[in-house]
């Protein structure tokens, strides 16, 4: 099952998702919800999982029984996006769940959603969100400390 708070934070802000997803090209919108391939839940929920190490098309093609060609070509058409833009959709989703929730710093964030260059991943997040880490969380935290007062 995927975890929970991904799915909401992917359904409250699709926008930003759709943001990172695209970060190397223009693809439009998620699409709305339809019946979702089994194997392309599989996948999902490994990505999910493993989100923190290197996934290779082959290993995720793998647990499907599928050439990693299928797969690219039946995820895409389930989810509107290929394997590696949902990769990083879902780790920019954790890094920021992470930011707002945590006392960590950006470089463990990026460390611990499964970036390995902190510049890219403030890059990363920064054209999915529109701040870059720091700033999301100085946002964040403002946010908290008015709604307190």
């Amino acid at each position: 099952m995927v975890p929970n708070h991904f799915t909401q934070a992917v359904a409250e802000n699709r926008q930003a998702a759709s943001r990172a997803a695209s970060v190397a090209g223009s693809i439009g919108s998620f699409p709305g919800p339809a019946a979702v391939d089994p194997r392309i839940k599989r996948v999902e929920v490994l990505i999910h999982r493993a989100i923190q190490r290197k996934l290779l098309l082959r290993e995720l093609a793998g647990t499907t029984g599928l050439s990693v060609s299928r797969l690219c070509h039946l995820f895409h058409n389930h989810t509107g996006i290929s394997p590696g833009r949902y990769l990083k959709a879902a780790r920019l989703a954790s890094a920021k769940e992470l930011l707002e929730t945590s006392s960590f710093s950006v470089k463990e964030v990026a460390a611990r959603a499964g970036f390995n260059h902190v510049g890219r991943f403030i890059g990363d997040f920064r054209k999915a969100y529109g701040l870059t880490p720091s700033q999301h969380r100085r946002a964040v935290l403002r946010s908290e400390l008015s709604t307190e007062n």
